[in-house]
């Protein structure tokens, strides 16, 4: 009996001694994910006799633009486009001699490879070794990349499969995606680039599997803006800053990786990176920290293995994070938590909880047994085995798209987070934001309807929906006046009150007049030290006001062409800028998320207003000066008190990043465009939606309204400019001949004209009522 005893107690203590450890044995799982989206994989029995076709070196470089088959009738390649038999690129070396890309294809959705190539020295941004543009289909295998400003750059491309690449020593990054989907990036070498090793720009629902991204300047992997993308097995080591960063990017599957021996962090989420699934990692040896959260909400991070950090696990102002199962061992300190909400956050307590739970029923369990022995019930023993595991909970991530619509460099990274400045997209901005400008005229002052009290007002059904595929009016209007001069792309244009002048605003750093009759450069302003993303002029024609990246605002005088006034506050870049109707305030909207009003005479800040979760992309100013409105990437639009600085509306008003928001010249409406292509008309008083346009095939980016109000104009990433009958809810006029997207829209004071400015560095002047 006393045996017996003994042993149910040696039983006992194991089992307690097991449990007591249990939180600590981790379990690396790799996690087994599906395809977030078909890719571009041909099958491995292609045989192509195309012997007398490769090319040992070719002297110049390759652009293809959808003309595939001279490119085959001149032998640089073989096949036919299908997905059996693709064209084929091979066995190049191609020196880009330090300009242009060395291959750029773009508008193409035929079947082709590229593969076995060397390629090298291509010019500066945007360019690359390799460039896709609005391209689908491609396989890019087992090619070289050095001293390129990207290795391979993807713009607005899908279902491409990157594989087997060595992208080295490239000047910026190795391999880059941009407004790029449901790709495939595994298996390369993105390795010592002077910042990441890959990096994803607004792109979604992208594998990136299998890389060794390491010895980077900055990050090994970079996500900025970048949702419901796959990162998984891939080495990220050894870089300067983060093995793995995502800034503002969210719904991601960050699992089976190697984030170690970097010399900021293994692992970062800032900038409201909000929705991830952190698991399976291994963030260990980094100088500073293994994982490192900074205002980043709903993580889960678990059965990660962090040692030998300074800090294991950050949490900086972030809540309602997961943190659960991770094996800690040799940091300096296993979590920190700074400002954040402890009871928000979920540690392993939880663990340690059902443990307690078990051991005690087990005592429980071997107390009766032992009760029972001493009542001399026969002795029998059942021994159950139970198998202990581990469950990660995975939840099903819904699609969740978070775009931007100008491609530009990436944002300023805190923390020795050194990047490219950046376009930012109108609004905002990469990121990535160009801001719309505001057309600066004088109209008929109505009385607004009273605005309600604060509240949010939900999307409503929609009153009118109007399609706008085919326009009223046939044929083709000729621009009347194109002005070239800006160096690089424009990111916006408007009218002088009295219609003789065009200005405009650049990617490179200046503001230029146009006089419209003559067509003629009246002066180029000189000043910003950054790319100037949004221009507005007075009503009474005077002062010119200038937003830019360099994250200040100025005001010169049309007619001395100087800057009289620097406005210094914002945090980050400045991406819109609006006027008040008598000119006493500018409104400025900013990547910081705040709306700065500014005393225009004394250059002071009147009031900041707070409240965007994120960059605020467009503001415009009611003709009565009374309200402002703001778009923001939150994809929200907000109306305040310009007098008081109170919020007095919040509309949930796309799905998508919103780019821009006017006035209507009543003030009784607002006009909101977006990256979901729709232009929505909402009532100011009730937020209700009145209409919804639809016609644009890709982001809206500019709206502008005819003082009148008979015609709204719209802009877009697919090139075309709409015009829009608002007193018959018709599509009038479709504008073409701009080569790329447009950024920024605007009405002559008499309603006649529309000027639209492009990333292809023009600007053109339209008569909407001339024969075509």
């Amino acid at each position: 009996m006393k045996s017996s005893v003994k042993s149910n107690i040696i039983i006992l203590i194991t089992l307690i001694i097991f449990f007591a450890l249990l939180p600590i044995f981790t379990t690396n799982l790799s996690l087994i994910t599906s395809s977030c989206g078909k890719s571009s994989e041909y099958s491995d029995d292609i045989s192509l006799d195309n012997d007398s076709l490769k090319l040992a070196k070719i002297s110049g470089k390759i652009h293809i633009d959808n003309n595939w088959s001279a490119t085959e009738a001149a032998g640089i390649c073989t096949g036919n486009g299908t997905y059996s038999d693709p064209y084929v690129i091979e066995d190049l070396v191609i020196d880009g001699g330090g300009s242009g890309s060395c291959i750029e294809i773009e508008n193409s959705d035929v079947f082709f490879k590229i593969e076995n190539c060397t390629i090298y020295n291509s010019g500066d941004n945007p360019n690359a070794g390799i460039r896709l543009l609005n391209v689908t289909n491609s396989l890019l295998i087992n090619n070289t990349y050095s001293s390129n400003h990207c290795g391979i750059r993807l713009s607005s491309s899908s279902y491409n499969n990157i594989s087997a690449n060595t992208a080295r020593n490239n000047d910026f990054v190795g391999i880059r995606l941009s407004f790029s989907s449901f790709n495939n990036i595994s298996g390369n070498n993105p390795s010592y680039n002077t910042y990441h090793g890959i990096y994803l720009y607004y792109s979604d629902n992208n594998i990136i599997s299998g890389n060794n991204a390491s010895y980077n300047t900055y990050h090994g992997i970079y996500l900025y803006y970048s949702d419901n993308n796959i990162i998984s097995g891939n080495n990220a080591s050894y870089n300067t800053n983060y093995g793995i960063q995502l800034s503002s990017s969210s719904f991601n599957n960050i699992s089976g990786n190697a984030a170690q021996n970097n010399e900021y962090g293994g692992i970062g989420l800032r900038s409201s990176s909000n929705y991830n699934d952190i698991s399976g990692n291994n963030a260990s040896y980094n100088t500073y920290f293994g994982i490192n959260l900074i205002e980043s909400d709903n993580n889960i991070i678990v059965i990660n293995t962090i040692n030998n950090n300074s800090v294991g696990i950050k949490l900086y102002h972030s809540i309602y994070n997961e943190v659960l199962n991770n094996s800690f061992s040799g940091n300096g300190e296993d979590i920190q938590e700074v400002s954040s909400n402890i009871n928000g956050n979920q540690f392993p307590l939880g663990s340690v909880i059902i443990v307690v739970v078990i051991l005690i029923v087990i005592i429980m369990v071997v107390g009766g047994m032992l009760v029972v022995r001493k009542r001399r019930i026969p002795r029998k023993q059942v021994i159950s085995d139970r198998k202990l595991g581990v469950r990660l909970k995975m939840t099903e991530i819904a699609p969740r798209e978070k775009e931007r619509q100008f491609e530009i460099e990436p944002e300023p990274i805190v923390q020795a987070e050194v990047v490219e400045e950046i376009v930012p997209p109108k609004v905002a901005p990469e990121p990535i934001p160009q801001a719309e400008v505001e057309e600066e005229v004088v109209p008929p002052k109505v009385a607004p309807e009273p605005i309600p009290p604060p509240e949010v007002v939900e999307e409503v059904a929609i009153e009118k929906v109007i399609i706008g595929k085919v326009a009223r009016v046939e044929g083709t209007i000729i621009p009347v006046q194109i002005f070239e001069g800006h160096g690089k792309g424009i990111s916006s244009v408007v009218f002088s009150p009295d219609g003789k002048y065009v200005v405009s605003a650049s990617n490179d750093k200046t503001i230029k007049i146009w006089e419209i009759s003559s067509g003629k450069l009246i002066k180029t302003l000189e000043g910003h030290k950054k790319y100037v993303t949004s221009v507005a002029l007075s009503s009474n024609g005077k002062y010119i006001v200038s937003g830019s990246n360099d994250e200040t605002i100025k005001i010169w005088e049309f007619s001395t062409r100087e800057s009289i006034r620097t406005l210094k506050g914002h945090s980050w870049f400045v991406t819109a800028i609006a006027v008040s109707p008598d000119g006493n305030y500018i409104v400025s909207g900013s990547y910081d998320k705040d709306i700065k009003v500014w005393d225009t005479n004394t250059g002071d800040i009147v009031r900041t207003l707070e409240g965007h979760k994120k960059e605020v992309s467009s503001v415009a100013i009611s003709p009565d000066g009374e309200y402002i409105a703001s778009a923001s990437s939150d994809r929200t639009l907000k109306v305040w008190s310009l007098e008081t600085g109170q919020i007095v509306r919040t509309i949930d008003a796309h799905k998508k990043y919103i780019t821009t928001v006017v006035f209507s010249p009543d003030g009784k409406h607002i006009v909101s465009g977006s990256n979901d292509k729709t232009i929505r008309e909402w009532h100011v008083a009730t937020g209700k939606l009145m209409r919804s346009f639809k016609g644009h095939s890709w982001f809206v980016t500019d709206v502008a309204v005819s003082l009148d109000g008979n015609y709204m104009v719209s802009g877009s990433y697919d090139k075309d400019i709409k015009v829009w009958d608002l007193t018959t809810n018709e599509l009038a006029w479709i504008l073409e001949g701009h080569k790329k997207y447009i950024t920024s829209v605007a009405f002559s004071p008499d309603g006649r004209y529309i000027v639209s400015g492009s990333n292809d560095k023009t600007i053109k002047i339209w008569d909407i009522l001339q024969e075509p």
